[in-house]
């Protein structure tokens, strides 16, 4: 035990933070119940419908005659359940009455699920024979159905064209002429729903650069392409997949990035519209193993990249006619949609939860604010005044200011009034919330003394963070010496101790008026220990005892055992123990390389990997902050901004372009 609280001292820090106050603070607060899915109806802007669409699958429920016979609302119950999160409707035959009131109901019957519906048309004549004529029936048919569904929920988006190919790969004008078309006439009805376009040669990636972007796009365009739509091949050298070699798994990953170019270049975020993991249409020689090794490596990827997907399709993996999944496929459903090849019907301990209105979630970072504040403060003035120009809201960017390297060891005599003003004027300048963090080993009067001091010289501050990480063994075996940030005040560490200490900061600050967010442990710990921890503070809270209804959660998340490890789920299992709305700030979070042989792009990909999982269980309201935003070590780790990079380093490159799409 006490070697893993000396592993932990090394990784965990804490003292002080901030944020501006007034409003923003009561945003931060005051979570706002979501409303169901099927009554969604505000305009969605497509960098927020792409979070939201997460992992999907391809349906023939309105394209074949057996998908439209044996349809039935128990199928998106049943989707629903094992973790599907959109669906893409596929549509081949005219938009006549009987095909209408069928997708009619698919499309009621998702919403009402909290499935995302799209509609994708096949278009085949067009395809084939690129004429006016057939360019003219493809408008009348998305006219159709843009009109009939012009009132319905803005989650139903619109897939303008299934696979660009035959004659039309020849003529790729043409495709861009019919998308001008298309979105010209789809506006008059639908101006702020979302479209979707692709590019040639069955929707490949390599041709996005292609696209010429519809001018009536509105600012709601999304691009959708795929790959191994029909699967991996052990001959074709194009999708080539035997055992997943470094140049098989390089295939991938090629397209993967020239899709992430075209997006940051265009301003446009792109989805995968369809990939397959077995070469199913071709009689599949792909064992249920091999299907998963390849299904594991793609859904990490497109994961860590931030870039949604639909899985081709529906009838590989679920009995329409019986209703029930296909126990053979359960494997590989299960490392697609829960990262785990189990067998089995999916359940409602594996379910994906609806994706949150992920703008109103905060991100920012956790800051050694206290570490060589000269250049640290240079390097973030540099960053931020980057992103101001590019139209960033600097104001939104949330810093967590810890008085040094190693948690509740720095004290108000360590902050000379220079440093303090120098914070002052970056918060002035840029309007970054910060958030201000209690040391427990400095007494209540000291603290509030600390704190008013900080105003005097310019700092607001959004809440008070009670406290750094007194779960931690450490604190509850009383190690004092051994860890100097373990004092008598913090020695022999238990809830009930940490709920009373928490109550005399309270009082003391409660003139401040301010939120107070208090400790939860997770599950990295002893989870004997986190048990008992998590449910001595919640019954605190739903008892009332802490001396403020003004009370939320903080919880710290490391991902230490590889990419995948940490079940992002206890955020919601935190919030289930309080019995009112509470608000969670992840005040740190980041990857721990316990062995050191992560490359920086392997670093990144578990980084991008972890935030978008744990993004995808926030509501609004929640904050998320990155460890770490500035070192000056000899390893770089995790931080952001290093001198080694003069300033930005590529996993902080990385982990901006994922919080840009929320500033």
């Amino acid at each position: 035990m006490k070697k893993l609280a000396s592993i932990l001292s090394i990784v965990i820090s804490s003292m002080m933070v901030g944020s501006f106050g007034g409003q923003n603070a009561m945003a931060l607060v005051h979570p706002v119940a979501h409303s169901p899915i099927s009554m969604i109806n505000a305009p969605i802007s497509p960098w927020d419908y792409q979070k939201r669409l997460g992992k999907g699958i391809d349906v023939d429920w309105s394209k074949t005659s057996k998908g439209r016979l044996y349809y039935s609302s128990q199928t998106v119950q049943d989707f629903k359940e094992a973790g599907v999160s959109h669906v893409r409707i596929r549509i081949a035959d005219q938009a006549d009455e009987k095909l209408l009131q069928g997708l009619d109901k698919q499309i009621e019957d998702c919403l009402n699920a909290g499935i995302i519906p799209i509609i994708a048309y096949q278009a085949d004549e067009f395809k084939n024979e690129p004429t006016e004529q057939n360019i003219q029936l493809v408008v009348d048919w998305w006219t159709k159905v843009a009109e009939r569904y012009k009132d319905t929920s803005h989650l139903l988006a619109f897939d303008l064209l299934i696979e660009a190919t035959d004659a039309l790969n020849k003529q790729p004008e043409k495709l861009n002429q019919i998308f001008e078309k298309l979105v010209t006439e789809i506006r008059k009805t639908n101006p702020t729903r979302i479209i979707m376009i692709s590019p040639r040669l069955r929707s490949d990636a390599d041709y996005l650069k292609e696209l010429v972007i519809p001018s009536q796009h509105n600012n709601y365009l999304m691009a959708e392409w795929h790959f191994y739509a029909s699967g991996p091949s052990k001959t074709n050298e194009r999708k080539r997949w035997t055992t997943g070699t470094e140049a098989e798994k390089k295939l991938i990953s090629d397209k993967i990035n020239t899709a992430l170019e075209w997006q940051a270049a265009q301003k446009i975020p792109t989805w995968v519209g369809a990939w397959m993991p077995g070469n199913y249409n071709d009689g599949n020689e792909y064992s249920i193993e091999e299907q998963t090794v390849f299904a594991n490596f793609m859904t990490s990827q497109l994961t860590a990249a931030g870039i949604p997907f639909a899985v081709n399709s529906d009838t590989k993996y679920y009995d329409r006619e019986n209703n029930s999944w296909i126990e053979s496929m359960q494997p590989v459903f299960n490392t697609i949609f829960h990262g785990t090849p189990t067998s089995g019907k999916p359940n409602d301990s594996t379910e994906i939860p609806q994706k949150p209105d992920v703008p109103n979630v905060h991100v920012g970072f956790n800051a050694k604010g206290s570490l060589d504040i000269e250049e640290q403060s240079r390097f973030l003035r540099e960053q931020l005044h980057a992103m101001k120009k590019q139209g960033i809201k600097t104001e939104k960017i949330w810093l967590r200011l810890q008085g040094g390297s190693i948690s509740q060891k720095t004290y108000p005599e360590d902050w000379s009034d220079k440093d303090i003003r120098q914070w002052a004027t970056i918060q002035k300048e840029f309007g970054v919330p910060l958030v201000f963090v209690v040391n427990f080993n400095d007494s209540p009067e000291s603290q509030l003394k600390f704190f008013k001091r900080l105003q005097e010289h310019g700092l607001n501050f959004s809440f008070i963070e009670l406290g750094n990480e007194q779960y931690l063994p450490k604190f509850a075996e009383s190690e004092v010496g051994e860890f100097k940030e373990v004092t008598k005040r913090t020695a022999e560490m238990t809830p009930q101790k940490y709920i009373k200490m928490s109550n005399e900061y309270i009082k003391a600050f409660t003139s401040i008026g301010l939120p107070f967010y208090v400790q939860f442990a997770p599950e990295k710990e002893d989870k004997i220990i986190t048990g008992v921890w998590n449910n001595a503070i919640a019954q605190a809270i739903n008892d009332h005892v802490f001396l403020t209804e003004n009370i939320h959660g903080t919880i710290h998340l490391y991902e230490r055992d590889g990419d995948g490890s940490l079940n992002a789920k206890q955020i919601g299992e935190v919030k289930r123990l309080v019995n009112r709305p509470m608000n969670i700030a992840i005040t740190e979070f980041g990857v721990v390389d316990k062995r050191g042989k992560l490359s920086m792009q392997q670093l990144i990909a578990q980084e991008k990997n972890l935030t978008t999982r744990i993004l995808h269980q926030l509501e609004k309201g929640d904050l998320l902050l990155n460890q770490v935003l500035y070192t000056d070590y000899k390893e770089v780790g995790a931080a952001v901004l290093h001198p080694k990079y003069d300033g930005i380093t590529p996993k902080g490159k990385a982990i901006m372009e994922l919080f840009k799409k929320l500033w």
